[in-house]
């Protein structure tokens, strides 16, 4: 069961949180809010990553990454990467370290 759900990030997609055990990493499920069979039909749609030091990453990543903006989680910043501009297929973001329960 997840431990929140939202639909309000983009039209048409939902996100779910789960923590499976205390302190462990949360994982994020995005998808298609429907859910016929075609639309989920083995869709991996983004990955995100978590830095301790997301100016730091940011300056690392220089022009392959998006302006830092607060993230929907509160107290957390985030930034996306132009995954295109390094060959990678796979919608990325990196966010600041999560510092409330969720």
């Amino acid at each position: 069961m997840p431990r929140r759900e939202t639909s309000d990030i983009y039209p048409g997609i939902t996100q779910m949180f789960y923590r499976p055990f205390l302190n462990s990493p949360i994982i994020e499920v995005v998808g298609p809010s429907s859910e016929t069979e075609e639309e989920l039909n083995g869709v991996l749609w983004g990955a995100t990553f978590v830095s301790t030091n997301i100016q730091k990453t940011k300056s690392f990543l220089g022009d392959n990454a998006g302006n830092i903006r607060k993230a929907k989680q509160q107290g957390r910043e985030i930034c996306t990467m132009r995954h295109k501009n390094l060959g990678i297929h796979l919608n990325i973001a990196i966010m600041s370290p999560h510092n409330s329960k969720l």
